[in-house]
């Protein structure tokens, strides 16, 4: 998947926000609509196979459909969308970044939805930027949530939107965080809205704000909310199904620190709580149509080999996940360790250990003088085969570029011409694995790793992403940067 997850992350990064209309009645602000923008003479649709250069423009891809796409800057405007031609069609206005490169940003066939610079999050149309609807969180919750909210995109598509997502307005409390909510009391630990309408759908289970650690986070199929509150050692956790707002429970108690920190689903059963000393893990085994139960005890995530993060592939539908790390020693070669392969609409994700050696991760000599990686790991790296288990696609070392069996750990093909490849993705529509080397943008058969095209610029390609239907291409110079695009063929 590409950078527009705007990620994503280790964790779920998300972002604060604070929003305007009722949400049983959401109503379109003139006070930020961005007005439409559209230059003397329009460039032509490009043919395919052609890269239009559009110059000074965001280099952070915020979204993308099959007609338009969302270009951030790094730290703050221009943010623009852009269609097929190249031409700008509209402003975005200016977005609340954490970091950057960092906003929450989310698409829809009709939809490019963001959070906006007072917090508002706002559901933007991609042809003309007009707004369908606009979101409030202190007027959903009627009272400030300050820093204690933020919103979630519940999708099996994430960060794209499907039939069965919704957008949640979850609670988030760690520490000593007061807000006007907290004299309040007690709130809904998640309230689910439509993504096409804005309109409210469901409210999840109280949580005292009060006094109690909350932390929200979503299923990765897009079926559950989860939430975890409490004030240690034991802990309440609901889930809430994003389709019919139903509710069940189980509790747990952590072994270690009585902290909460975050909460990380690792299989249909398990999952990782995040503390501020060490992490622990626990399975669910039954939920239970009430609150309370006897509390299931924690267990250090030392004896479990399941740390990673679990990821969704929006080309494939498949979700995975793995692990960069050294295999046992500081000093050993860093590894991707891959645990998790589930097959599209599966009906349950469970861990999948992987017993061969893995590909060595990209390693380069960082600041400090220490081996490091940077794998690049958000682009789609998973490409599915007929009868056959799917490929993993990663970059190796700094020069070559594997391809392997998920099932065995075996290369199916392997490219190693002394340039290092990295920010890979996988493109259905084409059966492509395209990549950057230096100044050149190159794509290969997915299945043979045979070349299909290639693309060499007169400046380094600094970032790669596919969202939608584009290619886009960022370039670093001395004197700024550029951006060019490329439409993908259908």
């Amino acid at each position: 998947m590409s950078r527009f997850r705007a990620f994503v992350s280790t964790l779920t990064v998300m972002c604060l926000i604070a929003t305007s209309a009722c949400a049983n009645n959401p109503q379109s602000s003139d006070s930020n609509n961005p007005e439409s923008t559209d230059s003397a003479e329009p460039p032509k649709d490009p043919a395919w196979g052609d890269w239009v250069d559009l110059g000074d423009a965001g280099d952070t891809v915020g979204g993308a459909n099959d007609e338009y796409v969302a270009l951030l800057g790094a730290t703050g405007p221009p943010h623009a969308v852009y269609d097929v031609s190249g031409r700008k069609v509209w402003d975005i206005p200016e977005l609340l970044s954490e970091a950057p490169r960092l906003y929450s940003t989310y698409s829809s066939d009709q939809l490019f939805i963001a959070e906006v610079k007072n917090g508002d999050l706002v559901g933007f149309n991609w042809a003309d930027g007009s707004e369908k609807w606009r979101l409030n969180a202190k007027e959903v919750l009627a009272c400030d949530p300050g820093e204690t909210a933020a919103w979630q995109l519940v999708s099996g598509k994430f960060p794209n939107v499907d039939e069965k997502s919704v957008i949640a307005l979850t609670i988030n409390v760690i520490g000593f965080q007061k807000s006007e909510c907290s004299s309040k009391g007690e709130v809904p630990g998640s309230i689910a809205f439509d993504p096409s309408t804005g309109e409210e759908k469901w409210r999840g289970p109280n949580v005292n704000v009060g006094k109690d650690a909350v932390d929200t986070s979503r299923s990765i199929t897009g079926k559950y909310v989860y939430t975890a509150s409490g004030r240690g050692p034991v802990y309440q956790l609901s889930r809430t199904e994003t389709g019919s707002g139903k509710t069940t429970y189980a509790s747990f108690e952590k072994f270690d620190a009585p902290d909460l920190g975050y909460l990380r689903e690792v299989s249909d059963k398990g999952f990782i709580i995040g503390g501020h000393e060490s992490d622990e893990y626990f399975e669910v085994d039954s939920w239970s149509d009430s609150p309370g139960g006897e509390p299931i005890l924690t267990n250090p995530t030392d004896d479990y080999p399941i740390m990673y993060e679990l990821h969704n592939s929006p080309g494939t539908g498949y979700v995975y996940g793995f692990e960069v790390r050294s295999d046992h020693h500081l000093d050993s070669a860093l590894k991707y360790h891959l645990f998790n392969v589930t097959e599209p609409d599966a009906s349950e994700i469970s861990p999948n250990l992987t017993d061969y050696a893995m590909p060595q991760a990209p390693d380069y000599t960082g600041d400090e003088g220490i081996d490091t990686y940077d794998p690049y790991l958000g682009n789609d790296p998973i490409v599915p085969r007929d009868g056959k288990a799917p490929l993993i696609v990663l970059p190796w070392t700094k020069s070559k570029l594997v391809a392997f069996d998920y099932k065995t750990g075996k290369p199916a093909w392997t490219i190693d011409d002394g340039e290092r490849a990295d920010h890979t993705t996988y493109i259905p529509s084409m059966n492509e694995v395209v990549f950057r080397q230096k100044n050149r943008v190159v794509a290969v058969d997915a299945l043979t790793g045979e070349e299909k095209w290639a693309e060499d610029f007169d400046k380094p390609v600094g970032v790669l992403d596919q969202a939608g239907a584009f290619l886009v291409a960022a370039h670093d110079y001395e004197s700024g940067t550029s951006v060019s695009i490329r439409v993908i063929e259908k």
